[in-house]
């Protein structure tokens, strides 16, 4: 939460963040999860991360990468969603 606040303490229109949930206890996870939340009401917020369920519950759209190319692009509420188009399309 230091290094997100310190990223915000600048004029920030873009904030990049790569795996911010990682190592976190729940507590803590829960807590980011509320504040990137928030923020994203007010700025871009590009998130990198493993933990599908809660990008997925945050994001607006998805850009899903594998050994760096695009292969899926779109909104992030159908994968979040529908279980069967996530299978179809992550392959999960």
């Amino acid at each position: 939460m230091v290094a997100v606040a310190r990223a915000m303490s600048g004029n920030v229109k873009l904030l990049l963040l790569d795996e911010p949930f990682e190592g976190l206890a729940p507590a803590v996870i829960l807590e980011l999860f509320r504040v990137f939340d928030r923020l994203r009401q007010h700025i871009s917020i590009v998130i990198v991360e493993h933990n599908l369920d809660l990008v997925l519950a945050l994001a607006d759209r998805v850009f899903a990468l594998e050994r760096g190319a695009v292969f899926h692009e779109g909104p992030a509420a159908p994968l979040l969603t529908d279980l069967a188009y996530r299978k179809k399309i992550l392959w999960l």
